[in-house]
Formats: structure tokens, sequence, C-alpha cells
């Protein structure tokens, strides 16, 4: 396996407010051997910041398995949650709300 260096590397992921990294195969032809590189000519995934939906507390889909791992910012929780405690209470925090797959819990 080909690598790349750390300090190229942490160059990258640096070069802006916004710096994108991308994965590009060594070998477009066969797309096998991925690596993260700064060519873009293969891109095959781009990795941007993670911006959650925002929602009310009372809006938030029903917790079930088919939502396990859903995360959402409600924009009325309360000011200083327990962390994996119960979302209920509203308030007027922004507060992100996970699903475990039975209730929406304050992470």
């Amino acid at each position: 396996m080909r690598t790349i260096a750390v300090a190229a590397l942490l160059s990258l992921l640096s070069a802006s407010a916004h710096a994108q990294a991308v994965i590009c195969p060594l070998t477009p032809a066969t797309g096998t051997n991925n690596i993260l590189c700064a060519n873009t000519a293969f891109v095959q995934k781009s990795i941007d910041p993670l911006k959650v939906p925002q929602t009310v507390i009372g809006s938030l889909p029903t917790c079930a398995s088919a939502a396990d791992g859903e995360l959402y910012e409600v924009t009325n929780g309360v000011a200083s949650p327990s962390y994996n405690a119960a979302v209920s209470a509203t308030g007027t925090t922004h507060d992100l709300a996970f699903c475990n797959g039975t209730a929406w819990t304050y992470h």
C-alpha cells in the first residue's frame, strides 16, 4: 500500500476554512488502492462539514429502530442537558438530539 506524508496531508486539510479532502484511486482504471489525496481528477468522495437538520423538539420524527442513529439539532433544547438524558423539556438552546432506536437523547 502506498502512503502519503503526514505533513502533506495536514497541509491539504488546513488549506482553507472550508478545506475538502478527497479520496482518489491510485489506479483510476480500476478504482483500487484508494488514498487521501489532492488530485480531484478521479474524485470518489468529498468530505464536507457536517450539518445536521434543525427542528424543534415537538417536530422530531418518531424514534424507533428505523430511525436508530439519526441526529438532529433541536433549536428549543434545555440550557444544560445531561449527556444521554431523554429529550423532553423545551427551552431556548440549540442542542443535539440522537435517536438510540427507542428514544431521543441529548448529545
